[in-house]
């Protein structure tokens, strides 16, 4: 269970016409996570006895992938350590685990989604400071 943040192609063009692309891609996904990352976890809590789950979300560090384009994920890591072990869960239940429970269902519960609400929430803030960062490393 992740959520991913995606450069506009047309930044990407932008960028590589100009030699930038991996200069500045790492440090502007580095920043547009952040609020992806707060808004997954604001849409988390509502869903949460423990608060483990919320505070597991973790945002990566920015990867650059086979194809040469940039990402980072923000996901749900770690264990429920507040559940008692299972012989199918040894160490506690993932916090990812959890997560797909919720927004997907499963057979003792409905499904409540919440990540896309989360990344739809985020996408205006993470949009403008992607582009703020890049007017600030690429235009000075």
């Amino acid at each position: 269970m992740r959520m991913e943040v995606q450069f506009p192609s047309e930044a990407i063009a932008q960028m590589e016409k100009m030699g930038e692309l991996d200069r500045v891609a790492p440090i502007m996904l580095k920043k547009a996570s952040q609020p992806v990352k707060n808004s997954l976890q604001r849409f988390a809590e509502v869903h949460t006895r423990t608060g483990e789950m919320a505070r597991s979300v973790r945002a990566q560090a920015p990867k650059k992938n086979k194809y040469g384009g940039w990402g980072s994920r923000v996901n749900f890591s770690g264990y429920d350590r507040n559940r008692e072990p299972t012989p199918g869960y040894p160490r506690g239940v993932p916090n990812a685990v959890k997560a797909a429970a919720i927004e997907y269902g499963n057979r003792n519960q409905r499904a409540s989604p919440f990540v896309q609400a989360a990344a739809d929430a985020a996408q205006d803030e993470a949009v403008s400071i992607m582009q703020k960062t890049y007017e600030e490393e690429c235009c000075q």
